[in-house]
């Protein structure tokens, strides 16, 4: 992790976000000395968690398998929300993968807050 990053970690069985120090020459200064280059570490809870995937995942060509995601986190978007986006040119859909249109991405946090209410 370098100057600025932001990252996700498991820390003792725990989702947590971490940030270091974001000017290049403090953080250097600071693993130059061996000491931490992190300012900050949040504690996720699981639904933020899983709002965060459904959101990394719909960045991805590769979209998000609705089936993993309902396992891993106990959610599953509705397939009338889901319908409702593909409609609207936002969403395809192929099986469970759930993936965003050129233009649902250019409109993904809205789309996310379709998906999640």
């Amino acid at each position: 992790m370098g100057p600025g990053a932001h990252g996700r970690l498991m820390l003792k069985g725990k989702r947590v976000a971490t940030a270091t120090i974001r000017l290049p020459e403090r953080w250097r200064e600071a693993v130059g000395k061996g000491e931490r280059a992190f300012t900050d570490f949040t504690r996720i809870e699981d639904a933020d968690a899983a709002r965060e995937h459904l959101l990394m995942n719909l960045r991805l060509n590769e979209g998000v398998d609705l089936a993993a995601c309902e396992r891993r986190w106990g959610i599953r978007p509705s397939n009338e929300k889901i319908a409702s986006l593909i409609a609207r040119g936002l969403l395809r859909r192929k099986g469970e993968i759930v993936s965003a249109t050129l233009q649902g991405r250019l409109l993904l946090n809205a789309v996310i807050a379709v998906i999640l209410n």
